[in-house]
C-alpha cells in the first residue's frame, strides 16, 4: 500500500502538470467527467431508490430523478454537441462564481473593517480582482476554459501530494503500523 501511494502520487502529479501545460485539452475533456457525474448520480439515485423502498422511505420521484439524471449523463457521453453544451454551461458557472463570490468577499472585507481587522483591505483587493476577472472571462471564454484546466491541474497535483504524504505516513512494508512493544 506504501509504495502503491507513493507511486500513485507521482503520476497523479505529473499528470497534474500534463493537465496545467495543455488547459485546454484539460478543459474540453471536463465534459466526460461532468457526464461520468451525471451518469453515476443516476444510478445512485435508482439504488437509493430500491433501497429506501423497502424501508418505506421512496417516493416515485427519487426514481424519475435518478432515470432523468442518468439518461442526461449517457446523453452527454455520447453526443459531442451535449458534452460541448456541458462545457459551455461550466464556463459561466464559473465565471459567475468568481463574481458572486468576489461580491460575498466585499461585503465581508466591510464587515471585518467594522470589526477592527486589520487584514480587511487584503480581502477587499482579492475580492474586487475576483469580481473584475470574472467579468473579464465572461466575455472572453478562453479565459475561463484557460483558467478551469490550471485549477484542475493544480487539484490534481495536490492529490498527489497528498497521497505521496499518506504513503510515506504508512509504516512498515504492509502498510500498517506495527504495535509497540510491550
Amino acid at each position: 500500500m506504501k509504495v502503491l501511494s507513493i507511486i500513485l502520487g507521482i503520476l497523479l502529479i505529473v499528470g497534474g502538470f500534463y493537465m496545467m501545460f495543455t488547459p485546454g485539452i484539460t478543459f474540453l475533456s471536463v465534459g466526460w467527467l461532468i457526464g461520468f457525474v451525471f451518469l453515476l448520480a443516476g444510478v445512485n439515485a435508482i439504488v437509493d431508490y430500491f433501497v429506501g423502498k423497502r424501508k418505506g422511505t421512496s417516493s416515485v420521484w427519487d426514481l424519475v430523478g435518478g432515470i432523468l439524471c442518468g439518461i442526461l449523463g449517457v446523453i452527454i457521453l455520447v453526443s459531442p454537441y451535449a458534452e460541448f453544451l456541458a462545457d459551455t454551461v461550466l464556463i459561466y458557472v464559473f465565471d459567475f462564481w468568481l463574481i458572486i463570490g468576489g461580491i460575498v468577499r466585499i461585503a465581508g472585507s466591510i464587515q471585518m473593517k467594522k470589526a477592527g481587522d486589520r487584514s480587511w483591505i487584503w480581502v477587499l483587493i482579492i475580492a474586487i480582482l475576483s469580481v473584475l476577472l470574472g467579468a473579464y472571462a465572461l466575455f472572453h471564454i478562453v479565459v475561463s476554459a484557460v483558467a478551469i484546466g490550471w485549477l484542475l491541474g493544480f487539484i490534481v497535483i495536490m492529490s498527489g501530494f497528498n497521497l505521496i504524504g499518506l504513503g510515506t505516513s504508512l509504516g512498515g512494508k504492509g502498510g500498517g503500523n506495527k504495535p509497540a512493544a510491550g
